[in-house]
């Protein structure tokens, strides 16, 4: 693609036809006006700002005539009205020129919805001892277009590489496969109503969505969770996210400007309901997707991601030898391997399919990336084939193991390195996200019959080793253990973050090894008791912590886990009751508080949490007293 079509493109998206604004692959991308922290690790991040370096301030390429591109932009609105036609969209369906007014959070805007979603359909799901069972599929959407797909050159040399890097590191500096190159349907669906966006965010049905459950709170008289979802609900989309000229989204955790796979997952996913009556957020999910996609193929191994280099100390152009040490480049934030990153990619891909009937996401880079997981975790399945080192982990490998037919992890998902080295609940997730893997090769790749059934033995190996190596007899019966070694060394705990013990129910993870869910009920009950080390009781509130933070602090994401998992609506209204009590008086979730004082907290921007908060809310709302 030229950067006269680059230009045409940008041009339909914001109608300007006198000010003319270059993207192309060519130049760099703009750096977000996100803060900045002075620390990777969440909890101990310092807010500062920023001035855009001028390095990232130069433009495109010189406009081409302004006469030529208005011919061009003519025949692009003639192909989609043809790609309208063929939606069945009528005109006053089709999204208006004009930006829509921006309405203030406290009033309801109405929706420009989309004709009514079929009704769903009961598909069954495959794969035995996996936790897939028979899930709401909704029948295929029409594709945005037919038109042909474009594929525009790559720019690895977007950033000038500094003086003095050696020649070994010089990798490190490129860009190859951070954009996405194919302009296909999905990116001309971006084109076309990120123009209704007007790149304002969050996009209207979301501000409708708050009014519904408020008005629904306030009628019970609670007004106060009415005020906490109202901040909660649309923080991602106001605060975090980006749309990228390439038509991918780039969201950040909150107060630590990186885009993790597993948070930026966690934070889109109480969107994909909302998203079947909006294409604007169909958008912003598939972007999600297809920047996942990119970062896995930058690497597997990665944790969290950035755009640009400078992120953590002002003025940082060049790489240390603690980044190279760590594995890091300008693009791969934090290379400290959490098997979770990875589950979390196909958990949204498939939830998103099964939700809203959108197959389009599923084409050759997705199925690359699964393929580069499933083979990650293979390897792993015996790491001293592994490559991978991290200075953190003892003697860079991590502490020893032996063989269990799990897939081995370095880090927990809050990014603490494992005690042990198979981690069992994330473990627990790969077999549940290995299932969703299975059925969507069964739909999307029906010729993909070897790497199908890699995929089936490698779930049914790790669901296996699991109840073989990691079930611990307790007073209460069996349970499931934290961390085994696989060489007879257990850690008897859960943390907070999910995906943790905890979570089990609301991963959905089942297995034939425990057909009745006695080791699930059983470890829920050990952990949520004095018997794991993170478990705090206190004159707040009493809940599940982490190693991450400070004794004594108990995780409001542990406390909105605890209700997801459980079907007592006493107890779910009365963590609902102490999430409300324990917010500080901001109406936002952090990652942690005092037991005894909810006062002190860490994490005033948390984003992961507001929207586990949210999605709380909206599974109970009826349930509320």
């Amino acid at each position: 693609m030229n950067s006269m079509t680059a230009l045409i493109l940008f041009l339909f998206a914001t109608q300007a036809s006198v000010v003319l604004v270059m993207f192309t692959s060519i130049g760099p991308l703009q750096e977000p006006p996100f803060p900045t922290s002075a620390a990777l690790r969440p909890g101990r991040a310092e807010v500062v700002d920023r001035t855009l370096p001028p390095a990232f301030q130069s433009g495109g390429p010189a406009p081409a005539d302004v006469g030529e591109l208005q011919r061009e932009l003519e025949r692009t609105r003639e192909q989609l009205a043809v790609a309208h036609a063929r939606l069945g969209l009528r005109e006053e369906q089709q999204p208006s020129d004009a930006p829509p007014a921006l309405l203030p959070p406290t009033v309801a805007a109405p929706r420009q919805e989309l004709p009514p979603p079929p009704p769903l359909a009961r598909q069954s799901h495959a794969g035995q001892g996996s936790s897939v069972g028979d899930w709401p599929v909704r029948p295929s959407l029409p594709t945005f277009d037919t038109l042909p797909v474009q594929i525009i050159p790559d720019t690895p040399n977007k950033y000038p590489v500094p003086g003095g890097v050696r020649e070994e590191h010089l990798w490190r500096y490129s860009s190859a496969g951070l954009d996405w190159l194919k302009h296909d349907s999905l990116y001309r669906k971006f084109m076309h109503y990120s123009n209704n966006l007007n790149m304002e965010l969050p996009p209207m049905i979301v501000w409708d969505e708050v009014e519904h459950v408020c008005n629904v709170l306030k009628r019970k008289g609670r007004d106060k969770l009415c005020d906490m979802f109202r901040n909660c609900f649309p923080n991602t989309l106001k605060t975090t996210t980006e749309l990228l000229p390439d038509g991918t989204t780039y969201i950040i955790t909150g107060d630590i400007p990186l885009m993790w796979m597993r948070d930026s997952a966690a934070q889109v996913n109480q969107y994909i309901e909302l998203a079947t009556e909006s294409p604007e957020l169909q958008v912003i999910i598939e972007g999600t997707i297809r920047r996942q996609i990119k970062w896995i193929g930058l690497d597997p191994y990665g944790s969290s991601f950035r755009l640009f280099l400078d992120f953590d100390h002002k003025g940082k152009r060049k790489l240390t030898d603690w980044d190279f040490e760590s594995g890091r480049t300008i693009h791969v934030a934090m290379h400290n391997y959490e098997i979770d990153s990875l589950c979390y990619f196909l958990r949204l891909s498939h939830r998103y399919w099964t939700t809203t009937g959108v197959e389009e996401i599923f084409e050759e880079e997705w199925l690359g990336a699964a393929k580069l997981i499933v083979q990650t975790w293979q390897l792993e399945q015996d790491h001293s084939r592994s490559s991978y080192t991290y200075p953190e982990l003892r003697h860079g490998q991590g502490a020893p193991v032996c063989h269990t037919g799990m897939t081995w992890g370095g880090f927990r998902p809050s990014d603490d390195p494992c005690t042990y080295h198979y981690l069992v609940p994330s473990n627990m997730f790969a077999v549940v996200t290995l299932g969703y893997l299975e059925e969507i090769l069964d739909k999307f790749y029906p010729a993909e019959r070897t790497f199908r059934q890699e995929v089936t033995t490698l779930r049914l190996e790790i669901d296996a080793g699991i109840h073989e190596y990691a079930v611990v007899e307790d007073e209460i019966g069996p349970v499931y253990a934290y961390e085994v070694d696989g060489c007879g060394n257990a850690n008897m705990m859960d943390d907070a973050n999910v995906p943790s013990l905890l979570s089990i129910d609301y991963l959905g993870y089942t297995s034939p090894h425990d057909p009745d869910g006695r080791i699930a009920a059983n470890t829920r009950q050990f952990i949520l008791s004095k018997k794991n080390p993170f478990f705090f009781q206190g004159s707040a509130a009493s809940g599940i912590g982490s190693p991450h933070t400070q004794p004594n602090s108990i995780w409001p994401m542990s406390l909105i886990m605890q209700a997801l998992s459980s079907d007592d609506l006493d107890e779910i209204n009365e963590l609902i009751n102490t999430l409300e009590a324990t917010d500080a008086g901001t109406n936002f979730m952090h990652e942690s508080f005092n037991k005894n004082n909810p006062d002190r907290f860490s994490r005033t921007w948390f984003a992961w949490a507001n929207s586990l908060f949210s999605e709380l809310i909206i599974k109970h709302l009826e349930d509320i007293r």
